[in-house]
């Protein structure tokens, strides 16, 4: 039994291998290496890291990870095809993590399912090839989740999480997410609170992991316009200026002519009060990005690639919500439904982006959930055939 369950996983470990080979080759066949607009930016970013050490820039700051992988790899004298190839290496550490997370989870069919979904939604692996923190966010995030899955479960490897979730925290700033649930998570498992901070009730660890979060929320909010673009009614980046673009009208909520707009202040502080003074317009844009943001299908995608989004995302959505129920430790269920939530939230409150990439840090935990969900209808199946 024992060697058959170690000849299962050789080949699972094969299979997904070649996978993962395949289909970035194809990708790297048609998309090159990208450098795009936010590209120099970070590359800049890394070249002053080298020639002055680590320190925080106005805004970049949130993507400090990012700027010292890139660093790393000039500082040895790598270039740019070197950065995709790391990503598309570390994404392939990421898959593996998505295969065993699923295993802990509930059985080595999950791991598989998650793993091969992963893999057959190559939107995720293109961002392999670009320039920009998504691909590590992405990997980083798979990584995270299944460390946190094997801490909770076997009490190993607290200090490698806690450094994989501070260091994928500054790979962007939506990496705040990971790093929230996850803390919160640790600090949930039987014994940890009273290790990590003595004599502290665990009430008062999330109370001030909650504070915590919102100070950041509020520092990384500085930087951006979030209540200017609310103004233009945008429910996807920078739509306002896409005139050209006949489907850019149907992305753009009109503001009433009273709308009230909150003098200069705490980002946060603006925030609630433009809820208060603009519910009904405020409820339109949040469920609108809400939308799009979930259903990720754009009016501006083929009719084909929309069909593809349906026929495949929309399946796995409902096996998520199964795999979430067959979970049976609730501390599990409750820190999968936050990181979900605060990933959701983050878009409903400020916008989403053409090419639908804020949606993919969120795909493999979903994609793990749904292996769960369909390992339990396998299951169902083979009993009623029996």
């Amino acid at each position: 039994m024992l060697t058959s369950t170690k000849i299962s996983a050789r080949f699972d470990y094969v299979l997904l291998f070649a996978g993962w080979a395949i289909v970035n080759i194809i990708l790297f066949q048609k998309f090159g290496i990208k450098i795009v607009n936010d590209s120099p930016r970070y590359l800049s970013y890394a070249d002053e890291i080298i020639a002055r050490g680590v320190f925080f820039q106005t805004h970049n700051q949130w993507y400090l990870s990012y700027a010292l992988y890139l660093a790393l790899l000039k500082s040895i004298g790598l270039g740019v095809g070197a950065m995709v190839i790391g990503q598309v290496l570390i994404s392939g550490v990421a898959v593996f993590c998505i295969y065993r997370s699923g295993i802990l989870l509930s059985v080595r069919v999950a791991g598989l399912w998650a793993a091969v979904s992963f893999l057959g939604w190559v939107k995720i692996s293109q961002w392999n090839f670009y320039v920009l923190c998504e691909s590590l966010l992405i990997s980083f995030t798979a990584i995270a989740f299944y460390l946190l899955l094997r801490y909770y479960k076997t009490n190993k490897g607290l200090w490698l999480t806690l450094l994989v979730l501070l260091l994928t925290f500054f790979i962007k700033p939506t990496g705040l997410w990971i790093a929230l649930a996850g803390l919160g998570f640790i600090l949930s498992k039987p014994g940890n609170a009273p290790i990590l901070f003595d004599r502290i009730s665990p009430r008062i660890l999330f109370l001030l992991l909650i504070v915590v979060g919102l100070v950041l929320i509020n520092q990384m909010l500085r930087t951006f316009q979030m209540i200017e673009t609310y103004a233009t009614g945008e429910t996807v980046y920078d739509t306002s200026t896409a005139a050209w673009l006949s489907e850019s009208k149907r992305l753009i909520v009109s503001p009433p002519t009273d709308l009230f707009v909150p003098p200069e202040g705490q980002p946060l502080v603006r925030l609630v009060q433009f809820i208060f003074l603009n519910p009904f317009f405020f409820a339109k844009l949040f469920f609108a990005k809400l939308f799009l943001f979930g259903l990720h299908v754009k009016p501006f995608y083929s009719t084909l690639h929309n069909i593809w989004i349906a026929a495949t995302l929309y399946p796995s959505y409902f096996l998520a919500v199964k795999g979430i129920k067959s979970i049976s430790e609730k501390t599990i269920r409750i820190f999968l439904l936050i990181f979900i939530a605060l990933n959701v939230l983050s878009i409903a409150f400020t916008t989403e982006d053409w090419d639908g990439r804020f949606l993919m840090p969120l795909l493999p935990v979903i994609f793990v959930l749904a292996g769960c969900g369909a390992s339990k209808f396998l299951n169902r199946y083979f009993e009623k055939v029996k």
